[in-house]
């Protein structure tokens, strides 16, 4: 199975690790994982490399998208064909969802928010609903 993730970024951080651990656990299972980070290789792209991951970097200036890079995930994900599409984050979620398209990948997110930010739980709902009324 092929496994596409894309993510914000490939810095330290919580989800980053989840990330290249996933990805580690699983060499022997036969999946082929190839990872999208939105900006830079941050520490981890080294690592997954390591461990047969395809990373491409989407050099992304930080809080911004342009067309160019847009464009640049469209084509990934086309070229790459993936069986799943997997989001980490909601910048990542948002823009992945942007540029599938009618893709026939099976897609799904993944993002943890702090309980006490009212704003944020919104967001997070509302997409959670789209998401779903959209499968």
């Amino acid at each position: 199975m092929k496994i596409l993730h894309v993510i914000t970024g490939l810095n330290d951080g919580g989800a980053e690790g989840v990330l290249y651990r996933l990805c580690a656990g699983d060499l022997l299972n036969g999946d082929k994982h190839i990872v999208i980070s939105m900006t830079d290789r941050g520490i981890y792209a080294d690592r997954l490399e390591q461990c047969h991951v395809i990373v491409y970097c989407l050099n992304l200036p930080k809080g911004r998208v342009t067309t160019r890079g847009l464009s640049r995930l469209y084509r990934i994900i086309r070229h790459s064909k993936p069986d799943i599409i997997q989001t980490w984050m909601y910048h990542a979620n948002l823009i992945a969802d942007h540029s599938l398209g009618h893709s026939k990948s099976q897609y799904g997110s993944r993002q943890k928010q702090s309980d006490n930010d009212a704003g944020l739980q919104h967001k997070r709902k509302a997409f959670i609903l789209f998401a779903e009324k959209n499968n």
